[in-house]
């Protein structure tokens, strides 16, 4: 069967068992350009719906995940990302030889150029604003930042990207850690080194006497604590 249509004759019996409030005749109308799995707006009665499928033949097992697309929709359901419902999700290849989907048919705009140049400055302004905001809410709903909300296991890719990140975390702690170790060898290899130069030379001065303390910064030429400080200061004027 073509990707450009759907068989409806197969396809009516399992929505009408599968989709509460679906009523009315059916009709398809495949979306323009641009989906790499063939999407069409389904009319039943007065409600509306939109279809995703796989492409029907052979695939990569990982390839055109429709029921991934369906059960992250159906996670973040109840979250402040906005998303359609997803409605009913079909993975019996024979219905209409391939799974499928179906969510909730939304009314909106889209804009090809992400510049926006056909609203003003306000409204683009909007637009920003809530893309952005929507990209908090996805990434709060994604468990980032240790917060918890409404995603729960029913989407392995989000805990996929979870497990990913403790991961990442994990290698990053094994680091510090191995560094924390190498500066702890290092402090004691000062700390070993001082006191064995300290000994050294207390034993070698052991029969030398003792000046006070002016006598011997003059002996040694050595400036007094007062004038490294007034030199310093006249170094920075």
């Amino acid at each position: 069967m073509s990707t450009q249509e759907l068989e409806l004759s197969r396809l009516e019996p399992w929505l009408r068992a599968n989709v509460p409030g679906l009523n009315g005749p059916l009709s398809a109308e495949k979306f323009a350009g641009g989906q790499s799995n063939p999407t069409f707006k389904l009319t039943a009665g007065e409600r509306q719906y939109v279809l995703r499928r796989k492409p029907p033949g052979e695939l990569l097992a990982s390839a055109h995940a429709v029921d991934r697309e369906y059960r992250v929709l159906d996670a973040l359901r109840d979250t402040d990302v906005p998303v359609p419902d997803a409605v009913a999700l079909c993975v019996d290849d024979s219905v209409i030889g391939s799974m499928f989907y179906l969510m909730e048919h939304l009314e909106g705009r889209i804009f090809w150029d992400p510049a926006v140049p056909e609203v003003g400055n306000a409204e683009r302004t909007a637009i920003y604003d809530e893309m952005n905001r929507v990209l908090a809410a996805l990434l709060n709903s994604l468990q980032m930042g240790f917060r918890t909300l409404a995603v729960t296991k029913r989407s392995s890719e989000v805990w996929k990207i979870l497990e990913a990140v403790k991961t990442e975390f994990g290698k990053f702690s094994d680091q510090l850690e191995r560094v924390d170790k190498q500066l702890s060898t290092a402090k004691k290899s000062l700390e070993d080194l001082r006191s064995t130069r300290t000994n050294v030379m207390q034993r070698r001065l052991r029969d030398v006497g003792v000046l006070d303390a002016g006598n011997s910064q003059d002996v040694l030429e050595l400036p007094t604590p007062d004038e490294g400080t007034a030199d310093s200061s006249e170094e920075h004027e």
